[in-house]
């Protein structure tokens, strides 16, 4: 297995000592590995969000340029839309069976 030398803060140090400590890993090892772990999903997660984002944005402008949007004005046209989409998605979630 190989092995790497890391300068820790003492701040690490310190939680991965009480983390061996109370028993919840059985050495260092193991908790930078559970570390490193939870940052491949954190960046696997990301990576997700950032496709799903990219699809939205490409619906959004493939709905605007084929005319599918709503202008709105000012702050009581803004509301009065909000309040209907509040409206249409509870109405939805009720169709549905959901609570909202």
């Amino acid at each position: 297995m190989p092995t790497r030398q890391i300068h820790l803060s003492a701040r690490d140090d310190d939680f991965i000592e009480k983390q061996v400590a109370c028993g919840r890993f059985p050495d260092a090892s193991e908790v930078m590995r559970a570390g490193l772990a939870l940052l491949e999903l954190q960046e696997r997660e990301g990576a997700l969000q950032m496709e799903q984002l990219r699809c939205e944005i490409k619906k959004g402008m493939e709905d605007y340029e084929a005319g599918r949007y709503t202008s709105v004005r000012n702050q009581t046209e803004h509301i009065a839309l909000m309040d209907q989409l509040e409206r249409e998605a509870e109405a939805e979630c009720r169709h549905d069976g959901q609570a909202f």
